[in-house]
């Protein structure tokens, strides 16, 4: 087989001639490169910030752990103080309270009686009527009566409004007493707030 069947040529003695290019391998500049003072500034600037959040982002969390704790606190601290104060005048409102008598309209004079308390929800009264003449036509007038109880606030308004059921006589105490023990539903505020009572009938 000839030189030239393998690709080489004898054109040039001693010399082969190759089928491929031989690249050459460029000389990269052995002189470090200077960052310009942009560069520098930005780099700087960044290694600073992150060092100072590295610094301080313990801090950063523990003030907020610490205000995040005062606030879980405050609320259950106020939840407690609301429901034991809601207690407390709750107690207070399941004494019984007398309230002052008054005369009613009625043809015939008669004194109206009120005792009531509040406890779950509901106020519990004591309504009586007594007559102060001992004829039938007192007692007929009070039987033939329909009485409404009325809650007044310090400023006048209407808080609570209701009528008695049927006044049942009692005569256990010598006299005749009218009386009607019931109760109504309301709230502890509005009951709190009452600081008189009306009472109004209606009638022959």
């Amino acid at each position: 087989m000839s030189a030239d069947g393998l690709g080489l040529s004898n054109s040039a003695p001693g010399k082969f001639k190759t089928p491929f290019r031989v690249r050459r391998r460029s000389r990269r500049s052995t002189t470090p490169r200077r960052a310009s003072p942009e560069l520098l500034r930005r780099s700087t600037t960044g290694r600073l910030r992150r060092r100072t959040l590295t610094r301080i982002a313990p801090q950063l969390l523990s003030s907020w752990s610490v205000a995040i704790l005062l606030a879980v606190l405050a609320v259950s601290g106020y939840r407690v103080w609301t429901m034991l104060e809601m207690r407390r005048v709750e107690r207070l409102l399941a004494i019984p309270r007398r309230w002052p008598d008054i005369t009613t309209g009625l043809p015939l004079p008669a004194t109206a009686t009120l005792t009531t308390s509040y406890e779950g929800a509901f106020l519990h009264y004591r309504f009586t009527v007594t007559p102060r003449a001992s004829d039938k036509a007192a007692t007929d007038a009070i039987e033939t009566a329909t009485f409404t109880l009325r809650f007044i606030d310090q400023e006048g308004f209407s808080l609570l409004v209701f009528r008695p059921d049927e006044l049942t006589l009692d005569t256990r105490e010598g006299g005749k007493t009218f009386r009607a023990e019931d109760v109504v539903g309301s709230s502890a505020r509005i009951y709190g707030a009452a600081t008189k009572w009306l009472v109004t009938w209606e009638g022959r």
